[in-house]
């Protein structure tokens, strides 16, 4: 888990959303990111965490997964010039960066180190 939250840690700096220009930027330095992202998700997934951890730790793959379909529903709504569609996506996005931390908090409750997630 700690692995995987520094390595998406570092690709989310590296893609440097937060200084893109327009929406298409936006949506290609998101779409840089989209396949590390679900790469995490299906490593966390991978992982046989302690029984008390399990339904957290697929929490996270789960939502992992769900951002990586949001990006890319957010670069086809800007390939498309979809303003309505790329707002709705953006605003889906924020709620699944949000929705992991339940799960999060509850693992770091737990006394695990869940590394950058936190």
């Amino acid at each position: 888990m700690q692995a995987e939250a520094k390595r998406l840690s570092d690709a989310l700096k590296n893609a440097d959303v937060t200084s893109a220009k327009d929406v298409h930027e936006f949506a290609d330095r998101l779409g840089s990111v989209k396949d590390d992202i679900a790469k995490a998700g299906d490593n966390v997934q991978a992982l046989n965490p302690p029984a008390n951890a399990a339904a957290d730790t697929q929490t996270i793959a789960d939502v992992l997964h769900r951002i990586a379909a949001v990006i890319g529903q957010i670069q086809t709504a800007a390939a498309n010039n979809d303003d309505a569609s790329f707002q709705r996506n953006v605003r889906q996005l924020a709620q699944e960066l949000r929705a992991a931390g339940p799960a999060v908090k509850d693992l770091k409750q737990k006394g695990y180190d869940v590394g950058q997630f936190g």
